[in-house]
């Protein structure tokens, strides 16, 4: 897709030897984990995403026009810090995304401005031990997928006494809940 590319980054998508690495963004509350699924760091506006190589992985999302199925992203053999992450930090609802930069083959450099790919939250990150290597798995879910989900707020006393205490404005609102209306009434109808 070169929607939004640059003229160099559609160039190098279309050349035969194209290198194309994904950075990895997870925003903690105590910092910003910055991963680059490649061999080397990659620094960008200030942030060093740091090498990961064949330790990670990112699995394709699947999505449909009717459904955001998420993305797994697997990381094994990393640092100790990572796995305390995982292990201690709130991690359920934190912003993360995925960025595909393109590269310049013939020194490293990136060409352009990395572009978004994918942007959501963190659903879950199960960890996967056995007696050779440790496992974390961030499962995160499209930001659009909380467009699908129902509006936890209904139009109830309770819950405008909950947000505006004091304020009377929906206090009859639970008696219309099993009234029927009928409109136009049938005495307007027969004058």
């Amino acid at each position: 897709m070169s929607r939004g590319l640059t003229t160099e980054q559609r160039i190098a998508a279309k050349a035969p030897h194209r290198m194309v690495i994904a950075l990895v963004d997870v925003h903690f509350s105590s910092g910003r984990l910055a991963l680059a699924l490649s061999p080397w760091d990659v620094s960008h506006s200030g942030v060093t995403y740091h090498r990961t190589g064949p330790l990670m992985k990112i699995e394709a999302a699947h999505e449909s026009s009717k459904s955001f199925e998420g993305i797994v992203i697997s990381m094994s053999g990393l640092d100790s810090s990572i796995m305390a992450l995982a292990a201690n930090e709130p991690y359920r609802g934190r912003l993360v995304r995925v960025l595909k930069a393109y590269v310049n083959p013939e020194n490293g450099d990136l060409i352009g401005d990395p572009k978004v790919q994918f942007i959501g939250r963190v659903r879950s990150m199960p960890i996967a031990e056995n007696n050779n290597e440790c496992t974390v798995s961030l499962r995160a879910e499209h930001y659009e997928a909380e467009l699908q989900r129902p509006a936890p707020l209904r139009l109830n006393n309770a819950d405008q006494e909950r947000l505006y205490p004091g304020d009377k404005g929906a206090e009859y609102a639970d008696l219309l809940e099993d009234k029927v209306v009928v409109w136009p009434a049938r005495e307007a109808l027969m004058k």
